[in-house]
């Protein structure tokens, strides 16, 4: 009969993309297409084909086109377990895989981009860094590290920009996914790097670039999730981001909080990683730092927030990525705009201005002002 005719070509990976994007489990997908778990994870093996009603069922329930479960478009067969997530017990794995196919995407995108325009091709350094690695091994690759790409000891100016600049692609996670931190992943050897959502800390965000940059550095060969790689990478962001031989001399003690304040704007770092790196350089006392993020999150702003919150020292506007929404811009005067590189990809308009960087404005509806008595101006 029509209604049970099977879709011909179907992609069961899709299907497992789609609907991790949207963060639904098996379970979710099939009380909504009315089929059982088993079918839907069928449809994803590649076992079993859904029915056309189905098809359109399960298309318009997770927010893709129909075309987009088509085989024959480029994509990534790679789980998230091959990405480096800082937290991997508190982070949800729902949430974990709903972020790696965002930075699949990402990829899609950016190998998209590539039949038009030059990107950045993949200059990292590497570094065999064991994992019994010394505080002097992680110092000194973070010097070798700078001296290789003639930053000399200044404040990183960007480092959004130096990660982009070396071929990695940057992008941000969707708003509702702010309890996933950032996390990185090689992706048919382009560097993916997936900022957490937060726009508005700037610490925050150079530190999780900073570390990020530690992972795809040193730990190409390591498994994801290591308590000792990601103490690595975290000393890696601090040495990197504040090179001992420039700040040593400023974190002595006694830390005055306007010091602290002064150098979290000459850096461009948060007061609390200050305080962790003089403690790693042995510049203060144990019971200084303690006594320093006691105060720290026991100082109070105006609105109730701690210091440790909220920071005081504003350091502009958060770092952004620019690498995609530049090549999209590029391509646009070559006549191809955002809706057909959505339509190539086969996904939705605003997915394509999510990766970019630019969410969709809500539509505005302007009406007639009307007075007490009904009349309209």
């Amino acid at each position: 009969m029509p209604n049970r005719e099977r879709v011909t070509a179907f992609d069961g990976n899709r299907l497992r993309m789609a609907r991790e994007a949207r963060g639904w489990t098996r379970r979710k997908l099939a009380e909504v297409a009315l089929v059982t778990p088993a079918a839907v994870s069928q449809y994803e093996n590649g076992a079993y084909q859904p029915s056309r009603p189905v098809m359109a069922t399960i298309a318009m329930s997770l927010g893709m086109p129909r075309e987009f479960f088509v085989p024959g478009r480029p994509t990534i067969a790679a789980r998230s377990s091959v990405s480096h997530f800082r937290s991997l017990r508190s982070t949800p794995v729902r949430d974990r895989r709903r972020a790696f196919t965002h930075a699949v995407f990402a990829w899609e995108l950016t190998n998209l981009l590539e039949n038009y325009l030059t990107i950045p091709p993949v200059a990292f350094p590497s570094a065999d860094l064991p994992e019994e690695a010394s505080k002097d091994d992680i110092e000194n690759l973070a010097n070798e590290c700078r001296r290789l790409l003639g930053l000399g000891s200044d404040p990183i100016a960007n480092m959004t920009r130096l990660l982009e600049s070396l071929g990695a692609v940057v992008v941000r996670l969707p708003v509702d996914l702010q309890k996933v931190d950032a996390f990185s992943c090689v992706l048919k050897s382009r560097p993916v790097v997936v900022l957490n959502s937060d726009k508005d800390d700037k610490a925050r965000g150079r530190y999780s670039a900073a570390h990020e940059f530690g992972h795809l550095i040193a730990h190409d060969d390591a498994d994801p999730g290591s308590q000792i790689i990601e103490q690595q990478a975290n000393s890696f962001a601090s040495a990197f981001l504040l090179p001992a031989d420039q700040i040593a001399g400023q974190l002595s003690t006694p830390l005055s909080w306007n010091r602290l304040i002064d150098l979290r704007r000459h850096w461009g770092v948060s007061i609390a990683s200050l305080i962790m790196r003089a403690k790693a350089l042995g510049t203060i006392s144990e019971h200084a730092y303690r006594q320093a993020f006691i105060r720290l999150n026991g100082i109070r702003n105006k609105d109730g927030t701690t210091w440790r919150q909220k920071e005081p020292g504003y350091l502009g506007p958060s770092e952004q990525p620019i690498l995609l929404l530049k090549c999209v811009e590029l391509v646009d005067k070559l006549g191809i705009s955002r809706d057909d590189l959505a339509n190539i990809l086969r996904v939705p308009r605003d997915l394509v201005d999510q990766l970019i960087g630019e969410n969709p404005k809500p539509a505005v509806r302007l009406s007639r002002h009307r007075d007490s008595q009904g009349h309209q101006d």
